[in-house]
């Protein structure tokens, strides 16, 4: 995917959010979210958590790792692929970066704009 693909969307898309690593297109809001993130090569996420959000990521195209901290406060990665899916606790830190340009599926337990808490910036953040 070169930088600026859209995967199903058009530039005017309402339901699009740019990100500083490509862009998240919303599905479907309830009864769950699910959301298209989808990244440019070398794009990165920031290092968060979520108080009540639960999320499942599937890699439908691309690579990326996905780091994670255990409650012990290990950090820990895993190289993701297309198939690939992961779930995501509520209170558990992640952060996404991308090796080759792709999108990950989320779905999610609900659409919670205010229940991203930032602990390390990503490209958004810069």
């Amino acid at each position: 995917m070169s930088k600026g693909i859209l995967y199903g969307a058009s530039c005017l898309d309402a339901n699009i959010t740019r990100k500083g690593w490509g862009y998240e297109k919303l599905i479907q809001a309830e009864p769950f979210c699910i959301k298209h993130l989808v990244y440019n090569d070398g794009g990165v996420s920031s290092g968060h958590l979520h108080k009540e959000k639960q999320e499942t990521f599937l890699v439908a195209e691309g690579q990326f790792i996905l780091t994670r901290k255990k409650r012990t406060g290990h950090d820990y990665s895993i190289t993701m692929k297309k198939g690939v899916y992961v779930f995501i606790d509520a209170m558990e830190y992640h952060q996404v970066s991308c090796v080759k340009a792709g999108y990950i599926i989320e779905i999610s337990t609900g659409l919670f704009p205010k229940d991203n808490y930032v602990l390390k910036a990503g490209d958004s953040q810069k």
